[in-house]
């Protein structure tokens, strides 16, 4: 990635008057609707107090993370991402999932504590239960998030047999029959 192509002033301003940004490095647009999410939950970085930060001093964070990352920001998809944090610049490799329900199961896999909502413009608590962001109108409801051909169960809330799949960011509600020909 160019030093060129990051224009750290616009960012920096971002950051201060907004609270955050996301952008992606590749030149594609960064979607406007959807939930952003951590790719792997092990890139995020949060440093040095941003109020006390110079430009210079940003430019030199991000630049570092940046190189630090290359081989994730390379990927058409993955945004940079950075907001302030109890009063720290974070920094983290995101990407934009459509599915609310694939949002939750994927940060919580990563064990991340929340992701942001692009329509709201606010962080959702990815440790609250997932019947009460989503599925409140389905009273009980087995969840499990198809990925790489396994299944990775996210809670039996009750005896229903309802279960939502989500599969490449799509999600549906099965009824009983296929679900009883996934587990059985």
């Amino acid at each position: 990635m160019s030093k060129n192509k990051i224009k750290f002033s616009q960012l920096f301003d971002q950051l201060s008057t907004n609270g955050g940004f996301t952008i992606n490095l590749n030149g594609n647009k960064v979607k406007s609707s959807g939930f952003v999410c951590s790719v792997n939950g092990k890139s995020l970085n949060c440093t040095d107090l941003f109020e006390t930060m110079s430009l210079d001093q940003f430019e030199a964070i991000v630049l570092g993370f940046v190189a630090a990352n290359s081989y994730l920001l390379a990927q058409p998809d993955n945004n940079l991402g950075g907001w302030i944090h109890e009063g720290k610049l974070c920094l983290d490799v995101s990407e934009v999932i459509e599915e609310q329900l694939m949002a939750y199961a994927h940060c919580r896999n990563l064990g991340e504590l929340a992701y942001y909502n692009l329509q709201t413009g606010k962080d959702v608590d990815c440790m609250a239960p997932l019947e009460a962001q989503i599925f409140n109108t389905v009273d009980g409801a087995m969840f499990r998030m198809h990925q790489h051909q396994s299944f990775h169960n996210l809670g039996f809330m009750s005896n229903e047999c309802f279960m939502a799949v989500a599969t490449s960011h799509k999600a549906r509600i099965l009824d009983v029959n296929e679900v009883n020909s996934i587990i059985n």
